[in-house]
């Protein structure tokens, strides 16, 4: 972990890739520009970096003295400027990093598909100056997603057992401790909250149109009368427009619908 200057001190690199001096002296001890930064995303050097085909290219990444702003504006040289300035890196401090940036369970990120990311492509900016898809980042968050999906699937398992069993204390307690468990790898204080956020968006409302689902499907096979084919209906269509939505992981809310237990097939 390093500190690094959010806007650089020293100076900064332009659009042409020319160091440009002075840069933001007035702001080198001023804690609302000083950020937590791993080492790698920080320093400038050739990492490996992943596309979500697969393919792996070698190529320049790290911040260093990089503090792009969006084309056609203008760098701040004044204390007074800086509220003008248009930056294309991500603050932490001050955005909100899900309006821009869109984490998969596979450890993988992309630009969000979002008014805000369009509008400027900080996501985008912010990917490639940091590196935040080079290999060995993308491969400890996949390492960290899949633990967590082992603890959703968990839950998913003690939900089934709890809607066979509904009055069994033991079924009970078992829930219990998977909702438990799987906090531990999604709270504030556990790495890569940004991917498991937007995993646990996912499972919740995957979670919420389990048990109408259910519920459903056990009305209608006990009595396939043409109200209780509808209500079916209307709750598998809700689940297949989940599995379109693109503001979820496709292939996330595919796996947490298959270990619920939910199949593709809808009464004829």
């Amino acid at each position: 972990m390093e500190v690094e200057h959010y806007r650089p001190k020293g100076g900064y690199i332009d659009e042409h890739g020319v160091l440009k001096k002075p840069g933001y002296y007035w702001l080198a001890a001023s804690w609302g520009n000083l950020l937590p930064s791993c080492i790698d995303c920080n320093r400038e050097r050739k990492q490996h970096h992943r596309s979500r085909d697969g393919k792996i290219v070698r190529s320049k990444s790290g911040k260093a003295n990089r503090f792009p702003i969006l084309p056609g504006t203008s760098y701040a040289t004044t204390p007074a400027a800086v509220a003008l300035e248009r930056p294309m890196l991500l603050n932490p401090c001050e955005d909100q990093p899900h309006l821009h940036l869109q984490f998969f369970a596979d450890g993988f990120l992309q630009p969000a598909l979002t008014a805000e990311e369009r509008a400027a492509g900080r996501g985008r900016s912010t990917i490639d100056v940091c590196g935040l898809a080079r290999d060995a980042l993308v491969g400890v968050r996949r390492e960290w997603a899949l633990r967590t999906k082992g603890a959703m699937e968990a839950v998913l398992r003690a939900d089934r057992n709890r809607r066979v069993y509904p009055h069994d204390p033991v079924m009970a307690a078992q829930l219990t401790d998977a909702e438990t468990n799987l906090h531990t790898f999604v709270d504030g204080e556990a790495p890569y909250h940004a991917m498991t956020a937007a995993m646990m968006a996912a499972f919740v409302e995957v979670r919420s149109l389990l048990e109408p689902y259910f519920t459903a499907l056990e009305a209608w096979k006990a009595n396939q009368s043409v109200g209780n084919r509808q209500a079916l209906l209307e709750r598998a269509t809700a689940i297949q427009q989940l599995r379109r939505d693109a503001g979820f992981d496709e292939q996330l809310v595919n796996f947490l619908l298959d270990k619920a237990g939910v199949s593709e097939a809808t009464p004829a």
